[in-house]
């Protein structure tokens, strides 16, 4: 029997790219995170948006442009739907003309080719790329270069990228793409560029499809200046943009109209956990809203009920400190720190309001039961750690009587709380998507929400259970350490084996630490306070103290 190799079709750089990145917004972290991979200071996301919809007026410098535009999309007889306004020296536009002159059908294909004009940049100051790095890995899909160097030389970052196939999220964005990249060793800059739309001919294999290479005039610098400077505040220093990458995506696939850029800066916001702020910036930039964006920074909580973070270690001895600012201290009455319960130090008033509670835990101690069915758990999990926020929303004037509560800004944390609640996970500083993700279906991958459902117990109980859009959580894990967390090929989620479902219930145990610490807490309080609150209330009865 002869031997015969396999083949691969063009298409599947479709089914890895455009189709395997569910979202755009996966696809500019999958080349954000290349950026950070590179070893660079900044990357900088910029959509050329200027006239990616029907302006309402323009200028007569604006109009020239558009008209530009217009004419290059060949759709120029848009024009017909402005009328000069001489005291203005303005153009403006006519709905009512551009219903006359455009039919439905024109109208949809002036919509689409304006959507389709948005160009976006992806631009970092990282290592840059040789025309070897560019054919032998940049150009090879499934590349294992950094599944085996996966450690910087130069910074000691963790590189993100495993799969090699990172650069398949440009097809996601857009039908064509460019690339400028130099390195600080090399004298000229290297262009590469690829139409996308070659992969989808009919019966092509991969090694029928070419991508262009060659050496440009275009030195970085310049290149920086005409993109960023000129559109933008950019007040990063530019002298030492020796080496780097400027993307260019073309024939955008996706609507980038204001609310598309927020999502994108919004998602930016929470792709590096607030303690690593500062290593790596990252900007968003539009050319339509020169005001409306700038460097992404971490949104930091401060103004929490309660904090519980949680470190394991290779011994599987996980530490925890719990931070306890939910009450008000001089609501604290003698009397009722004179009750048993309060003569644990754990509960002393000094613990109950601000200073850290410290304690250790084994694994198998949080799990009981587990030592029996699985001894070496914590070696196949690793070390890792997880910071949980509590932040309530609202409480009613009674229940603050009743437990004891500070004042706090309600407003505030529920605009905090819209762009932060859920539990993330971080890998080497960088968010695995989709989890505690705002919106999606694997925003409560633990599903907290289904379990506080399942039993709405009272504060006062000794059972509550928290809700999911209450919390906040951050979990760090590593590519050095937790070897049996290892993400999908998408890189959208972990693969789901044992070792995740064991993973998932450690990080439900912890949660049921805060749980129960919280409601043992309120409970004694209620307990105490009931019948002083009865007096105050007379017309209230028990089941009407129930805050959650």
């Amino acid at each position: 029997m002869r031997k015969i190799p396999f083949n691969v079709s063009a298409r599947t750089a479709r089914l890895i790219g455009r189709e395997n990145v569910s979202s755009a917004e996966g696809a500019i972290i999958e080349l954000v995170k290349n950026s950070y991979d590179a070893d660079a200071k900044y990357c900088i996301v910029y959509f050329d948006d200027q006239f990616v919809e029907l302006p309402s007026s323009l200028e007569q410098s604006e109009y020239h442009e558009f008209e530009k535009t217009l004419i290059k999309l060949k759709i120029q007889d848009v024009l017909k739907s402005y009328d000069y306004d001489e005291p203005t020296d303005t153009y403006l536009f006519s709905p009512v003309k551009h219903q006359e002159n455009l039919d439905p059908k024109e109208i949809a294909i002036i919509d689409r080719k304006l959507l389709e004009s948005a160009d976006i940049y992806i631009i970092d100051d990282g290592d840059g790329m040789t025309e070897e790095v560019v054919e032998r890995a940049w150009m090879t899909i499934g590349t294992d270069n950094k599944n085996e160097d996966f450690v910087s030389v130069a910074t000691g970052r963790v590189k993100s990228g495993a799969k090699g196939i990172g650069r398949f999220a440009l097809d996601r964005l857009g039908g064509g793409c460019e690339l400028l990249t130099k390195t600080k060793s090399s004298e000229q800059s290297l262009l590469w560029s690829v139409n996308w739309g070659d992969f989808d001919k009919q019966g092509l294999t991969i090694n029928g499809v070419n991508a262009e290479l060659g050496e440009s005039a275009i030195a970085l610098k310049e290149n920086f200046h005409d993109l960023i400077t000129n559109n933008t505040e950019f007040d990063r220093p530019i002298d030492d943009h020796d080496s780097g990458t400027h993307i260019k995506i073309t024939t955008a696939r996706d609507s980038w109209r204001k609310p598309n850029i927020h999502k994108i800066y919004s998602e930016l916001e929470s792709l590096v956990p607030p303690v690593e702020a500062g290593s790596f910036d990252v900007f968003v930039y539009s050319r339509r809203f020169k005001d409306e964006f700038g460097q992404v920074l971490p949104s930091i909580c401060e103004d929490y009920d309660y904090k519980l973070t949680a470190k394991m270690d290779t011994d599987g001895v996980i530490t925890l400190e719990a931070i306890r600012q939910e009450i008000e201290p001089t609501k604290l009455s003698e009397q009722l720190l004179a009750r048993p319960f309060f003569n644990a130090a754990a509960y002393s008033k000094q613990k109950l309001c601000g200073e850290p509670l410290k304690y250790k835990k084994t694994l198998y101690q949080l799990i009981p039961g587990l030592n029996e069915t699985n001894s070496s758990a914590h070696t196949l999990i690793g070390e890792f750690n997880f910071t949980l926020y509590f932040l309530k929303r609202t409480s009613d004037q009674k229940n603050t009587d009743m437990f004891l509560h500070r004042s706090y800004n309600g407003d505030a944390r529920k605009r905090w709380l819209a762009h932060n609640n859920g539990i993330r996970i971080y890998r080497d500083n960088f968010r695995v998507r989709p989890y505690g993700e705002i919106g999606k279906a694997s925003w409560d991958w633990l599903g907290l929400g289904r379990r506080q459902a399942e039993d709405p117990s009272a504060l006062r109980s000794g059972r509550w259970r928290v809700a999911p859009h209450n919390i906040s959580g951050i979990i760090n894990i590593s590519r050095l350490n937790n070897f049996g967390l290892e993400d999908k090929s998408s890189r959208e989620g972990i693969q789901e084996n044992d070792t995740f479902g064991l993973f998932r219930s450690i990080i439900e145990a912890l949660i049921k630490e805060f749980e129960v610490d919280r409601s043992s807490l309120y409970r004694e309080i209620y307990l105490h306070n009931l019948r002083k609150l009865r007096t105050s209330y007379p017309a209230a009865d028990s089941k009407r103290w129930s805050y959650r």
